[in-house]
């Protein structure tokens, strides 16, 4: 109970008596991890998340991913819906077909997987 109400207390009201600047809610509010760390330690987190946020070519380096900017168009979960059809629709072919209808429906799984990957590798 005693850890429960000190990480409470900390997300409440700061780290302490001594309010060293570091704001229990910016980029993350962790009370569990700041509970444990010194003053030396709490010091120089608020110095880095001071840094941070004014830190223009930082924030330009994190709003990508991979050298993909985050306004590019996002994917559509094309191969996960294709994903979820297989899933259902295999048995009932199964039922149906058999066999061949199985392979027959698994080829063209491929063959639309690898189109959408194609052509989503082309638009790059």
């Amino acid at each position: 109970m005693d850890a429960y109400c000190r990480v409470c207390n900390n997300s409440r009201a700061g780290f302490g008596p001594e309010d060293d600047g570091v704001s229990p809610g910016w980029p993350l509010d962790l009370p569990e991890v700041t509970s444990t760390m010194n003053d030396h330690e709490r010091r120089a987190l608020a110095d880095l998340e001071r840094h941070l946020q004014h830190d223009a070519e930082f924030a330009a380096r994190m709003s990508t991913f991979a050298g993909v900017p985050a306004a590019a168009e996002q994917a559509s979960p094309a191969v996960p819906v294709l994903c979820a059809l297989l899933f259902i629709a295999v048995p009932l072919v199964m039922l149906l077909f058999g066999w061949v209808g199985v392979l027959i429906v698994l080829d063209l799984f491929a063959a639309a997987v690898a189109v959408i990957l194609i052509r989503r590798r082309a638009a790059r």
